[in-house]
């Protein structure tokens, strides 16, 4: 629940957005977005925004990626960001960092902030800094492409949005997704000249995985495993304080129960179809279970089983993080609500895991 404090100031703003997602929040049908000075402040600085990027491009040119990425997938709150932020710490991959993310037209001309501050997401408590790997999918949304994010600032319209977790398409409208491509140039461009992996995390890739990978055909993917159960019931509580921190509508809960109905099919889906298709040294799958009881075991096999080097320094940055992490996690979730009207996808998924660990699982090597 929020805070005394937090109800009474309201939605925070996110950085400027792009006009295409400003255009789209102006389209919210019905009474008016609220409060009504924070869609004044977006509708002002779509302009500011592209006056940024514009300036950005001009001092750090977007270059096509020289490596095709890697991708961390699976749904919401499966364990993605601490598998992520396992990876990110062998040094093999360049990942986007949470200052970049969050300011996709800008990161370039103001560089990395001085001082890494943190601060704590607002589903779960877990402590974020502005130099942590981070979802590019934070971007993606403030560039103005379709995103299931949208949600988070007009939740009133979720179930218009749940037609991006349709998993069928072969192919993306690329060239619409170009900002998001030079973001990610830009992004490697500036670590390493672009000759390092980029490691890309983001739920929603998931209901891309199709696309992406038949875009990108050398890319290796690795999946997390977490109890269906658990999935739903932690979606419900990060969806809900998501859309408290920044949405300008209300949620309603059948709304948001159709779509996380609608996401744990389609996540089995994408599961079975990636299974099916991609080999062994392309797809890791993974329990989070697993993940947990021996992080450094588990990233080291993944990292093998991809033919990446595996070095001591690379075994004592992972230690760390996952040293770290035990110290930094946030609440665990208890809920006990019902959710028996998800039985029939929660089953799917659970079957989807069991049948992808048996044909892509993780063997951990003795330490």
């Amino acid at each position: 629940m929020p805070t005394p404090e937090e109800a009474q100031a309201g939605p925070q703003r996110m950085g400027p957005l792009a006009p295409a997602l400003v255009q789209w929040l102006r389209r919210h049908p019905g009474q008016p977005l609220r409060p009504r000075r924070a869609m004044l402040w977006y509708r002002w600085s779509q302009w500011f925004f592209n006056y940024q990027l514009k300036m950005q491009r001009g001092l750090l040119k977007p270059q096509p990626l020289q490596i095709d990425p890697a991708f961390v997938l699976g749904p919401w709150r499966s364990g993605t960001t601490y598998l992520h932020e396992l990876l990110s710490a062998s040094s093999a991959f360049t990942c986007p960092r949470t200052w970049q993310c969050m300011a996709p037209a800008s990161f370039g001309i103001t560089g990395a902030p001085r001082i890494n501050r943190s601060q704590s997401r607002p589903m779960d408590s877990f402590v974020v800094s502005a130099d942590s790997p981070q979802e590019d999918e934070l971007a993606l949304l403030q560039l103005g492409l379709p995103s299931l994010y949208r949600a988070w600032l007009d939740p009133s319209r979720i179930g218009e949005l749940s037609g991006l977790l349709d998993s069928e398409s072969e192919a993306l409208d690329w060239a619409a997704y170009q900002p998001w491509l030079d973001f990610l140039g830009q992004v490697a461009a500036l670590d390493g000249a672009g000759s390092k992996q980029l490691l890309l995390k983001s739920p929603n890739h998931t209901f891309r995985a199709v696309a992406l990978l038949n875009r990108f055909q050398r890319s290796p993917c690795v999946w997390i495993h977490r109890s269906p159960e658990q999935i739903l019931r932690s979606n419900q509580r990060m969806w809900h304080a998501m859309c408290r921190h920044y949405g300008l509508a209300l949620l309603r809960d059948a709304d948001l129960d159709q779509f996380l109905l609608k996401a744990l099919q389609r996540s089995a889906d994408v599961l079975n179809r990636l299974s099916s298709t991609l080999p062994r040294d392309r797809f890791v799958v993974l329990e989070l279970r697993a993940l947990r009881q021996s992080p450094v075991e588990c990233t080291r096999a993944i990292m093998q089983r991809w033919g990446r080097e595996w070095t001591p320094a690379a075994e004592q940055a992972v230690s760390l993080v996952a040293q770290c992490h035990v110290a930094r996690q946030g609440q665990s979730d208890t809920e006990v609500s019902d959710i028996t009207w998800a039985d029939t996808a929660m089953e799917a998924l659970r079957n989807a895991q069991q049948r992808s660990l048996l044909s892509h699982g993780l063997e951990r090597p003795p330490s």
